[in-house]
């Protein structure tokens, strides 16, 4: 490389200070000019993104690489630059690491053969040892959603540079066999937007833009003679049009539900079973709560309206092996009553168009509807609400529009509730049931769990509700 005096140079300063206590204190500063006029007029800069966006998922402390004595995202260009590898010529430029690393286990590539391939990002570090990035590491849905880091900041110098000027490294971060198709592997001059738009990487949201409209609405609400809630759902995207069943997503664990609950403004109703009779359960726990609009015999469909009944049957092997009966209080009807719809619909990919869920590329979204809320026996009753623990806005900032599953909104209470607990390890000696985590995990991320819970156990030694044990050969968790 030739130095060339016409071009931006960068001074990158770090100072990290130890005291005796132990604490240390660590900053980075940084200068940026030209050579040949020996001022900062004219400097380049690709100001894409700021570190206080980063601090919307990460801790501070989790960002201070190398010792922590690397802070600022100037000092951190300075040497992951366009031309900088690891000894395997794994390229570590700044773009191209932080999208591959968020990519996490999704990250895929080609084989020799040209089979498509898990290919997590994997560098020789610190100490020549071999890293792997195979562990989740972006929490938003959709999992393209690049505008939970490249925000509208207008303090951003080049906030929007990254749809006109995309940097063929950082694309490559992600999409990993395509420089080879192009026969341009590893090509510095390759600029990925001479052909592609960045832009369509914002289609990914449209789906949940256009679910974010639709309504869901909850009538003709009544005890039956066998005290069991009865009550119509129906569902119209913004148009007012009625959403069919066939448009409503259903799979795996992913149902759509709708999650009945009272005493909302007291932290739901408490988590209660009866003993089983034969294969009847009658209680209170969210299996008790919740009723699919598909596939758990609760509800009968019939042009545009599901009839829901707080009795459901669960399957196994295509027969009932138990059936759920919601255990209603006897004053109901002076109680606040929730029924919280927790419902995807399938859009076409990367659309707002709505389509069967058996469609080719049918991508399901969820709906974010209010929850029915009201006192059954008094219509002029103002209902309680629920107590505001969290602000849902810091929760979405990072997991942008769906968590791991029933994302309707921030709702989590409506099924976790304070008295839920976690089973299968016994129960520790103030009765808590303890976590039974018995499956193979990898041993960074096993390290990274355990610290995480022992922090917890250090915190609250009075509360230990793990056992923790640690074997990176067995690698598992009791």
């Amino acid at each position: 490389m030739v130095f060339d005096p016409a071009l931006t140079q960068r001074i990158a300063i770090e100072m990290q200070f130890e005291y005796a206590s132990g604490h240390e204190l660590a900053e980075n500063a940084h200068y940026d000019w030209i050579p040949s006029t020996n001022g900062a007029e004219g400097v380049e800069t690709r100001e894409l993104v700021t570190l206080e966006t980063c601090y919307t998922c990460h801790q501070p402390d989790s960002l201070k690489a190398h010792g922590g004595r690397r802070l600022d995202l100037e000092n951190c260009q300075s040497c992951h630059n366009g031309i900088v590898s690891d000894p395997n010529g794994v390229s570590v430029e700044l773009g191209h690491m932080i999208h591959a690393i968020h990519m996490g286990p999704e990250r895929e590539g080609k084989d020799a053969e040209g089979n498509v391939v898990p290919m997590p990002y994997t560098i020789l570090g610190y100490g020549n040892r071999e890293h792997a990035f195979d562990y989740p590491a972006f929490p938003t849905k959709p999992f393209m959603d690049c505008a939970v880091c490249h925000v509208q900041d207008e303090e951003l110098a080049d906030k929007d540079l990254w749809l006109a000027n995309a940097n063929a490294n950082a694309c490559t971060g992600c999409h990993t066999d395509s420089p080879a198709q192009h026969k341009s592997d590893k090509n510095p001059q390759l600029v990925c937007t001479d052909c592609h738009s960045a832009a369509v990487h914002s289609d990914h949201k449209k789906p949940y833009e256009a679910a974010k409209d639709y309504d869901v609405t909850v009538s003709n609400v009544e005890i039956n003679a066998n005290n069991l809630l009865e009550f119509d759902v129906q569902i119209t995207a913004a148009d007012g049009v009625v959403v069919t069943d066939e448009e409503i997503y259903q799979q795996g664990y992913s149902n759509p539900y709708m999650v009945v609950s009272w005493d909302i403004e007291k932290d739901y109703p408490e988590q209660a079973e009866q003993p089983t009779v034969g294969m009847t359960s009658v209680g209170t726990i969210y299996d008790h709560r919740r009723f699919s609009l598909k596939g758990d015999d609760s509800t009968t469909y019939d042009d545009g309206v599901f009839h829901v009944t707080t009795s459901k049957n669960k399957y196994k092997d295509e027969v009932i092996y138990k059936t759920y009966v919601l255990d209603l209080p006897t004053d109901i009807n002076t109680r606040s009553l929730e029924i919280l719809p927790v419902v995807k619909v399938c859009f076409d990919e990367g659309a707002d168009k709505r389509v069967k869920c058996t469609a080719d590329g049918a991508y399901p979204a969820y709906l974010q509807a209010d929850a029915y809320r009201a006192a059954l026996g008094d219509a002029e009753a103002v209902v309680g609400e629920r107590r505001p623990i969290v602000d849902d806005a810091k929760c979405q900032s990072c997991h942008s529009f769906e968590f791991y599953h029933d994302s309707n909104g921030v709702n989590c209470m409506a099924c976790h509730t304070n008295d839920k607990s976690l089973k299968g390890n016994g129960e520790a000696s103030n009765g808590v049931a303890l976590l039974n985590l018995n499956r193979p995990v990898s041993c960074t991320r096993l390290t990274r769990l355990k610290d995480m819970i022992m922090a917890t156990v250090v915190a609250y030694p009075e509360d230990r509700l793990y056992n923790v044990s640690l074997s990176c050969r067995g690698l598992w968790w009791s």
